[in-house]
């Protein structure tokens, strides 16, 4: 399994995400979501988490992802300040309320940095686009 785990931590588009953190699954909620900005790779991505813990088979091994989902992910910034944000910069799923208004919210709230004031900023503009 743990050739599996390094495989999984490094793609950014798998549901697989073993090593992110399961405890937040158990606050997590449609109408209360945690969010993820990851920076690991040159591509940011958002992902979501809204309670719902969920598996993954491969060659008949079972993972989880720990309720984690990949909600958007920015492969051209610039496009997050044009007219349309979502050009070139995919968004995984459609949400709905009251989970759409809680992660609209949650990206318009001030950052800890600058870095993540800005990947907060291009997300919010991709989603509510």
């Amino acid at each position: 399994m743990a050739q599996f785990d390094y495989i999984f931590n490094r793609s950014p588009n798998t549901p697989a995400q073993v090593g992110m953190d399961a405890t937040l699954a158990a606050v997590s909620s449609p109408s209360a979501p945690s969010l993820l900005i990851a920076t690991y790779t040159e591509y940011p991505s958002l992902w979501i988490n809204v309670g719902e813990v969920g598996t993954l088979t491969v060659n008949d091994e079972i993972f989880t992802d720990h309720g984690w989902t990949i909600l958007a992910q920015i492969y051209d910034f610039p496009a997050t300040l044009s007219g349309d944000p979502t050009n070139n910069n995919p968004v995984y799923q459609t949400l709905t309320e009251p989970t759409l208004s809680a992660v609209i919210a949650k990206l318009a709230l001030p950052a800890g940095s600058g870095a993540l004031q800005k990947w907060s900023q291009a997300f919010y503009r991709m989603l509510s686009a």
